[in-house]
């Protein structure tokens, strides 16, 4: 996604959709009141049509604008309140316009409310980056990916240093959390232990990370039989892994953040119904959000050393599964006994919270 300057006057920039701000309460006004008297008050004939007040992250699209100037539709977004105007309803638009627009525009110019200060073009552009995500990598001739390539931000006070600056951390936490999504939308038969445990070595080969990853061996060497217990009913392999960030200057302090990876939950022994079985692809999610935070660390450079630790497996019913009234001892060498095998989560856990507190975390997530 480009981001440009744009200096025009918003009724002749030339983009596939232009969009302007609304703010509760106050109706056709500001920089909509000039496009509106440029379309013959299509905008203000629409909005009450649809009674459109300008809440936060809602939208009114005008689908054509004959030629009357130079965007070929309108999209009206809502700021919700004018005073305390902040970065949650910038963000909102920018979801709200790329869902609208994301496969009919390739080119979206944004109005000068979105850019009036520090931090909004920031907020926008995340919003834009998240609104624009789709899954749909598995569908069957499927062309519905987003044609959003180009965002023009008019404005008069928005200088190249800001826009580079905010549209860069704007990349940084939309393609963050864009892969966390695709890491939880993954089929499990694909996004297995072994799979997560290749993701994390290619966010620590791109950022510059230490990446550790513990196979069966490893892992039982090390005695984190919590792990054990609940791979144990699973042909696919478990994998513990530790990835670390580093600052540049001496670190302020050190930070844990544990993720569940499970990424396949039957519920073992004590198996879910299938309704309940039908989203436990997704209980490696803490995972992903583990996964996602250290691929944006390097570029957002905190004065802290943080350590991502992700404890992965699945938990079936094979005829190893670990059972009810088993005791396994944790990897710091309390004793835990299995009252529900569906409690894989919290044992698992156990491992990688040792693990941590081994790694003298001032704080653990």
């Amino acid at each position: 996604m480009k981001f440009i300057i744009g200096k025009e006057d918003e009724r002749k920039v030339k983009a596939d959709a232009l969009v302007l701000a609304a703010f509760k309460g106050e109706g056709i006004s500001g920089d909509l009141k000039g496009v509106d008297k440029a379309l013959g008050g299509e905008l203000k004939a629409l909005a009450e049509s649809e009674k459109f007040d300008g809440e936060a992250g809602k939208t009114l699209l005008l689908g054509s604008t004959f030629g009357r100037i130079g965007a070929k539709r309108v999209l009206v977004a809502g700021l919700g309140e004018k005073r305390g105007l902040g970065s949650a309803a910038l963000r909102k638009a920018g979801i709200a316009s790329a869902k609208k627009l994301r496969k009919s525009s390739g080119s979206i110019a944004f109005g000068p409310e979105f850019s009036k200060k520090p931090g909004y073009v920031r907020a926008l552009a995340e919003g834009l980056y998240l609104g624009s995500y789709e899954f749909n990598k598995y569908k069957t001739n499927d062309n519905g990916e987003s044609k959003l390539s180009e965002v023009v931000l008019i404005s008069d006070s928005l200088t190249e240093k800001r826009l580079a600056a905010e549209t860069g951390l704007a990349k940084t936490i939309g393609e963050s959390t864009n892969l966390v999504r695709d890491l939880v939308n993954e089929p499990p038969v694909y996004m297995t232990p072994t799979r997560l445990a290749e993701t994390a070595g290619s966010i620590a080969e791109e950022g510059g990370l230490k990446c550790e990853i513990f196979g069966p061996d490893e892992i039982e060497r090390r005695g984190m039989r919590g792990i054990q217990a609940v791979t144990a009913g699973s042909d696919q392999e478990p994998r513990f892994i530790h990835l670390t960030y580093e600052p540049a200057k001496r670190p302020a302090k050190t930070v844990a953040i544990v993720g569940k990876g499970i990424t396949f939950d039957s519920g073992g022994l004590c198996i879910k119904p299938a309704d309940s079985m039908r989203t436990m692809k997704m209980d490696m999610a803490g995972a992903a959000a583990v996964l996602g935070v250290m691929k944006a660390l390097p570029a957002l450079k905190p004065r802290v050393r943080v350590h991502g630790l992700i404890a992965s497996c699945e938990n079936m019913t094979g005829p190893k599964a670990y059972k009810p009234d088993d005791v396994v001892k944790a990897y710091n060498g309390k004793t835990i006994e299995v009252i529900n095998t569906d409690a894989e989560g919290r044992i698992v856990l156990s491992d990688a919270l040792s693990y941590a507190v081994e790694l003298k975390a001032a704080e653990i997530v």
